[in-house]
């Protein structure tokens, strides 16, 4: 089902994400220090990590996403220079267009319902593949936080 080759790079970090994600390294009672602030980061606390880490928590999904979108955005400025701006525009889409699809639902959709192991797809697209400092700059978004799901999809 491989989009295009960041959607295969995105797959790949994102499931070798899992084998250093901190709820990962819990179960093998391996604190990493570093880790406690960017869990802060995505939102969890480093106090509540056995819950974090539930099957009901999000944090392995989030570390692992934000993990592969560093990669792919690494990935997708080098290959800057092989693309026209619109088929780079679409290289940066088409990299985790596979997520909506596994969804069955569009990214209109509220980010509050967390019963599944993975966050659904418009809190993983626009709030950390998005956000990302080098997939804005890619599409132009500037460095500001504040509209970034607007300026990332209202591209499509």
């Amino acid at each position: 089902t491989v989009q295009s080759e960041f959607n295969l790079a995105f797959t790949l970090a994102h499931e070798l994400a899992h084998s250093i994600d901190p709820c990962e390294l819990l179960t093998d009672n391996i604190h990493i220090p570093i880790y406690d602030d960017l869990i802060e980061c995505f939102g969890s606390f480093i106090e509540n990590i056995s819950a974090e880490c539930s099957s009901k928590g999000k944090l392995s999904e989030v570390f692992s996403d934000w993990m592969a979108t560093s990669v792919v955005a690494e990935l997708l400025q080098k290959a800057a220079s092989r693309y026209r701006p619109s088929e780079l525009k679409n290289a940066v889409f088409n990299s985790v267009r596979d997520l909506c699809r596994d969804e069955g639902s569009d990214l209109t959709q509220s980010s509050s319902d967390l019963s599944s192991a993975h966050p659904n797809a418009a809190f993983r697209v626009n709030r950390i593949y998005a956000q990302h400092p080098g997939i804005r700059k890619i599409l132009g978004c500037g460095e500001s936080n504040e509209g970034s799901p607007q300026c990332f999809w209202n591209k499509l």
